[in-house]
């Protein structure tokens, strides 16, 4: 996947999280700042993460053994309960995976061949790790996010940050360039709005392939 594809992907679905975060605003009203933020960040995460799966799909063969890992949000979200019942759980290290999916005989299964549990699925190789750090002007917490996706191995890594007009925006593409020198995932860096700025004009999603060479003014 190219940084052109990424990025229609990522405005899209920023798109769709803005639209559906501002009609429950609306019937909200009365909600707390801090509460809107944090359904913001966490609508955007999970609009995003099933639209990545579905790219990845359609560009995969094997698509049909790829699922999405992401924390729960919406109670309908089946995607989720899938995982949770899989897995114990629906985040799976990373803010975001899209991994394929291979599956195993248990341990017990001559003794239960015909029971539910006789199949444990697991995770053959990672598609996509996405980590994604929203405070603005913090080198420290974006580092640690960073870091993540150092320790990960996956075909693809995606880093989601804040727009900001601050020192921090070059900063964090020259240190993730530092970073990912020897590394041979395809990597990439986007800035979206910060959730406290959604409704408020602002730029259209960022996307930058790692390495990025910045122009010098």
């Amino acid at each position: 996947m190219d940084s052109d594809i990424l990025k229609n992907i990522i405005q899209n679905s920023f798109n769709q999280a803005f639209e559906y975060c501002n009609a429950f605003e609306l019937e909200n009203i009365e909600s707390e700042q801090r509460f809107r933020h944090a359904n913001r960040s966490r609508i955007w995460i999970e609009t995003f993460a099933k639209a990545l799966l579905k790219a990845s799909q359609q560009a995969e063969v094997s698509a049909e053994n790829f699922q999405a890992f992401y924390r729960k949000n919406r109670k309908d979200d089946h995607q989720e309960d899938n995982n949770a019942q899989m897995f114990g759980l629906t985040e799976f290290l990373f803010d975001i995976v899209i991994a394929e999916m291979t599956e195993f005989d248990t341990a017990s299964k001559k003794r239960h061949p015909h029971s539910k549990y006789a199949k444990l699925q697991a995770i053959r190789k990672a598609i996509w790790i996405v980590e994604s750090e929203f405070k603005r002007k913090d080198s420290r917490a974006l580092l640690l996010d960073m870091n993540k996706l150092v320790l990960g191995r996956a075909e693809h890594k995606l880093f989601i940050m804040s727009q900001d007009e601050s020192d921090t925006q070059d900063w964090a593409i020259e240190t993730l360039n530092t970073l990912s020198k020897e590394d041979d995932a395809k990597i990439f860096l986007a800035r979206i709005p910060h959730p406290c700025d959604w409704g408020k004009p602002h730029k259209n999603v960022e996307v930058f392939e790692i390495p990025y060479v910045q122009e010098k003014i």
